[in-house]
Order: C-alpha cells, then sequence, then structure tokens
C-alpha cells in the first residue's frame, strides 16, 4: 500500500515556536503506515539539519525570493508548482500565512488539500491576504489566537474550517551527565532563575534584568544566592542592538555575578530541568506558550503573564504564578513573587505537579500526532 505524501512547509529554517511544532510533528509522522511526510524550507537554518538527523526528508528552496519583489516570486512558485508535482504530494501543510500564500498560489487548480497552521500572533499584513484564500483546515494553538483571527476581515467566512489543536510537548529525558555538568556552572545549590527563546525587546528580558536589580541592590533579600540564565539568539541588526542594551544595564547595576547570557541551546530542557523557575515577561500576547509548556514538562515552576494565550495553560495560583509583565511596574509585581518564593511565602510545590499533570494529560505528543492523521485521514 503507497502511503499519501504530505509535505510541511516552513518559511524559516530557524527553530522558533512554529518550527519547532513542525520538527515535533514530522518526527512523530516517522512511524505512520498511512503518511510519508517530508519538509520544505524557504531559507537555510538549524531545522533542516536537525530534521535530517532524525531521517526526514528535506528539502531546501534553491533560489530565495520576496513577495514584493514579483520575478523572483515568480519563479519561485514555478518551481515551487513543478516540484509539488513531481513528487506528488497530495496535502501540503504550510506553517504561518506566509509559506500558506505561496503554496496555495503556487499550486492553484492542482488537486491537493491545503492546511494552514496559524501559530501567531496575528493581524499583520499577510494574514489579511491570506484570508482571501480557502485552504481545508485552518489550525489554531490556542482559543485565544482563533479568536483573534476572527477579528480580522474575511475570517469569519471560515470559522468552519477553524480547528484547535493542542502542541504536543516531548518529555525529553535529562541527560544525567549534562545534569551534573550544568549544576557545578551555574546552580551551585542556589536558586536558578531561567527565561528563554529569540533576544528581542517583546520577550521582556529587559524586565527580568530590573527584577534583579531590585531583588540584589535594592530588597537585600536572598537574592545575592540565586542566579539568572538568559538563553538565546539575535537573528536582526535590532536584536543585536537590545541584547548590546541588556547587557549594559548588568553592568550598570553590577549583576556580572548574578546573570549569564548563553546562545541558543540544542538541548533547552536540560537547562529547565535543573532550573527552579521559568520566567516569561513576555510585553506582547503570545499565542500559546511552547516554552513556558516545555518547562511544565520539566517540572520547572512558571512565572508568566496573566495575558494572551499563555493563559490557556498557565493559571494563576493553580499551575504557576502571573503577573501583568506588559505594565509599567512590571519588574516591581515579578520581584514581590520572586521574593515570597524566596522567602518561602509561597508554596509551589503542588503548582509544579498540577502543571506536569495537565501537560502529560492534554499536550502529548501522541495526543497531537493522532488528531493531524485522524483529520488527514477525512481529506
Amino acid at each position: 500500500m503507497n502511503k499519501t505524501k504530505i509535505l510541511y512547509v516552513s518559511a524559516n529554517g530557524y527553530v522558533g515556536g512554529a518550527e519547532q511544532f513542525v520538527f515535533n510533528a514530522l518526527q512523530g509522522h516517522l512511524q505512520s503506515p498511512d503518511f510519508q511526510c517530508e519538509l520544505l524550507c524557504f531559507n537555510d537554518g538549524p531545522l533542516l539539519k536537525k530534521c535530517q538527523h532524525i531521517g526526514i526528508v528535506t528539502y531546501l528552496l534553491p533560489r530565495p525570493f520576496r513577495l514584493s519583489r514579483i520575478h523572483t516570486l515568480l519563479r519561485a512558485m514555478i518551481y515551487l508548482r513543478k516540484f509539488v508535482i513531481s513528487n506528488n504530494y497530495k496535502i501540503i501543510h504550510s506553517t504561518m500565512p506566509y509559506s500558506f500564500i505561496v503554496m496555495f498560489l503556487a499550486t492553484c487548480f492542482l488537486n491537493l488539500k491545503h492546511i494552514w497552521f496559524q501559530h501567531g500572533p496575528v493581524g499583520g499584513i499577510l494574514d489579511y491576504v491570506a484570508n482571501f484564500f480557502k485552504p481545508d483546515i485552518i489550525y489554531f494553538n490556542s482559543t485565544f489566537l482563533a479568536s483573534e483571527h476572527l477579528k480580522m476581515p474575511l475570517s469569519k467566512r471560515l470559522k468552519h474550517l477553524h480547528k484547535i489543536i493542542h502542541l504536543g510537548i516531548p518529555l525529553s529525558t535529562p541527560d544525567k551527565k549534562k545534569i551534573e555538568e550544568l549544576k557545578l556552572q551555574f546552580k551551585n545549590n542556589k536558586p536558578l532563575l531561567l527565561s528563554a527563546g529569540r533576544i528581542t525587546p517583546s520577550k521582556g528580558y529587559h524586565t527580568i534584568i530590573e527584577t534583579m536589580k531590585l531583588l540584589v541592590n535594592d530588597y537585600k533579600t536572598e537574592a545575592p544566592q540565586i542566579h539568572l540564565l538568559i538563553i538565546g539568539n539575535t537573528t536582526y541588526f535590532a536584536e543585536e542592538v537590545y541584547l548590546k542594551k541588556l547587557k549594559g544595564l548588568v553592568t550598570q547595576y553590577q549583576l556580572e555575578k548574578y546573570v549569564t547570557f548563553l546562545n541558543h541551546v540544542d538541548d533547552l530542557y536540560n537547562y529547565m530541568h535543573i532550573s527552579n523557575i521559568y520566567i516569561q515577561a513576555t510585553t506582547i500576547p503570545e499565542s500559546f506558550g511552547l516554552a513556558v509548556a516545555e518547562a511544565m514538562a520539566q517540572k520547572c515552576l512558571v512565572i508568566g503573564p496573566d495575558f494572551g494565550g499563555v493563559k490557556s495553560i498557565l493559571k494563576n495560583h493553580e499551575t504557576g504564578l502571573s503577573f501583568a509583565s506588559n505594565s509599567v511596574n512590571a519588574h516591581t509585581q515579578l520581584a514581590f513573587i520572586l521574593k515570597d518564593i524566596l522567602e518561602q511565602k509561597i508554596a509551589t510545590n503542588h503548582l509544579i505537579e498540577n502543571a506536569y499533570t495537565q501537560i502529560t494529560n492534554h499536550y502529548s505528543m501522541d495526543q497531537m500526532i493522532k488528531i493531524l492523521e485522524d483529520d488527514y485521514q477525512t481529506l
């Protein structure tokens, strides 16, 4: 019996939240008796190498293009149309509006099924353009994201195609040797705080550093016994400027002994496993909060925003602690929460266990893959 061929399309080759979903889905499909799933990226990056490493067939668009440069777009669309026909794909699973628009136009009038996974954020010009085209399914990773999408023109006419899918969170087993090395390097029997993701202002790393300044220099708590790890890379010049600003704040507040910056790591779960608290201080609503869920899966206490899609898993004093991370006094709120934790005024063990149970019961990889493959069967 021939397997149905499915092409996952990612505009980006770097590994953010949307790209991590693509990797997890492709990995989950490897054992499928019914589907052969492959990956196409418009740009090179770690995602391709990560997929190749586990035996996934990958392709890279040979020449870059821009929507604003019509001749490069037409050239890419001609190539993509021939590519899809020659490889006999039946389903195109496009991540984000950019890849959905391009693949839909490139393959129009072909006998294909299209899936658009809208990972968020929504409301950009590409989201408006994508709403002119009708896929067979539009996936969202949270109810919040779906409701935000419905605020845009033309979106309500496709509401019957909307479907919420819980992202599968891998329960990665920590490397015991690496764990011991990290404990010696960063933890050394003191509470360890962690925040991770792209180094961009919307992630709110400046809020966390301002919080560290309050704890170490102003509140005179047990804060000198804690350490903060910030893990992430920059992609654009503006992000490099922001990283320089963050390091400048650390120097200005004399926090060099208390704050460490690391580049992107492939085994973030190891760092989450040794950390006592994972902090997400985003200043804009996020669609879901993949890193928050991953931290919960490693039994790391989470402190995060009280708005956006993160609220679907982070419930204050139930599965973690939340604060108004987009407010002008966010750093003060966060400092008081951390101070209470350090002084053991807040019981946290039940929060950690509740969060872990939530992830294992409702956000498993097996559940996500089953939903995807059941939907593919019905298309």
